[in-house]
């Protein structure tokens, strides 16, 4: 659990360093239109990440899985990512949605992010992958 809390700090400060790097203004904690922290409920992330894989084809590079409302309500699971090239350095920072958005208790639903731009295609050697509440 501490492991996971951490990792999401990591993540969470990292997306707001692409955020700076992209000229942009990194969300407060009370205007976030992502809860990068979790549930604005309860403080606890309830959108748990179950598997992922990554794919590249001749035009694209894809990640793909299945996330879990660990939650007693329906809520919204957005999955959040960061890819990196070789050295290290940011290429992009980008989100998608379970597929349905809406997750009932317990649901497992898929989620799927397909990115076609060269750019990334050609220097993608790792990413970030973390979920978020909404």
């Amino acid at each position: 659990m501490l492991e996971e809390v951490i990792r999401s700090i990591k993540i969470s400060i990292a997306a707001g360093a692409a955020l700076i790097l992209a000229g942009c203004e990194p969300p407060s904690q009370t205007e976030a239109p992502y809860n990068y922290a979790g549930d604005i409920d309860d403080g606890v992330n309830v959108i748990k990440l179950v598997d992922y894989s990554d794919t590249k084809t001749s035009d694209s590079f894809q990640i793909q899985g299945h996330v879990k409302n660990d939650s007693l309500d329906t809520k919204r699971g957005t999955i959040n990512f960061i890819l990196y090239d070789s050295n290290g350095n940011v290429l992009t920072t980008d989100s998608t949605h379970a597929n349905p958005w809406e997750m009932p208790s317990a649901a497992v639903h898929p989620f799927e992010k397909r990115w076609t731009d060269q750019t990334i295609y050609n220097n993608v050697q790792s990413y970030d992958i973390s979920t978020a509440t909404e």
